[in-house]
C-alpha cells in the first residue's frame, strides 16, 4: 500500500482568449510558464488551452475557482472597455456596467 496517494482532477475550463487568461494570472500574482497550449502552475496544475480543460490536485479546485472569477473579471472589463462602458464593483463578483449615450 503506498503511503500517500494523489488524486487528480479535471476540470472544465473555457478560456477563449489566451492573452487574458495570462493577465489574471499575473493579476491573482501566480507563478507560471507557457509552453505551446499548456500553462504549467505550482503544484502540478496543467491548463490544456487546446482541450479547454485544467488538471490539478484535488485539493487545488479553490485555486482554480478563484482563477475562473478573476479571467471572468478581466474579460468583462474588457469588452467594457472595447464598447466604451463605465466598469463599477458592487461587490465580490457583481459588477454593473453603464453605457452613457
Amino acid at each position: 500500500m503506498p503511503c500517500y496517494e494523489v488524486r487528480l482532477v479535471s476540470v472544465e475550463f473555457k478560456a477563449a482568449h489566451r492573452d487574458l487568461l495570462l493577465q489574471a494570472l499575473k493579476e491573482l500574482d501566480l507563478s507560471f510558464r507557457v509552453s505551446e497550449d499548456i500553462i504549467y502552475l505550482r503544484d502540478g496544475i496543467q491548463i490544456d488551452l487546446g482541450r479547454q480543460v485544467v488538471r490539478c490536485p484535488q485539493n487545488m479546485q479553490g485555486l482554480i475557482n478563484r482563477l475562473k472569477q478573476k479571467y471572468s473579471e478581466v474579460v468583462l472589463k474588457k469588452v467594457a472597455t472595447k464598447k466604451k462602458w463605465s466598469v463599477k464593483a458592487k461587490g465580490q463578483n457583481k459588477f454593473t456596467l453603464k453605457k452613457w449615450a
